[in-house]
């Protein structure tokens, strides 16, 4: 997806800004191609998610999530995005004042 306008984000830029929603960014270090690439596989893992919901077929929904998941951690959500900076900020926000 592409907008001609610039996207907003926060000041750590770990999120975008988009109707005054947050939304994760996706990993700066991807090339464009193997963003795109990862979008489209994530992109067919929901839909295949939401055909087994659909269906009522739990099995096919759990293995449909694998490769949803899979694509969110390589475009830097998930997990992945939270480790030491999501740490960080919880620990100096109970830091006492000095």
């Amino acid at each position: 997806m592409q907008t001609t306008q610039q996207t907003l984000k926060t000041s750590d830029q770990r999120y975008i800004v988009v109707d005054g929603a947050l939304w994760r960014a996706a990993n700066p270090h991807l090339a464009p191609e193997e963003e795109r690439i990862l979008m489209q596989e994530l992109t067919a893992a929901r839909r295949a998610v939401y055909a087994a919901i659909k269906a009522h077929n739990s099995g096919a929904e759990r293995l449909a999530r694998a490769p949803a998941h899979k694509a969110k951690v390589a475009l830097g959500g998930r997990r992945q995005r939270r480790g030491l900076a999501w740490r960080c900020r919880v620990a100096e926000s109970a830091a006492p004042a000095s």
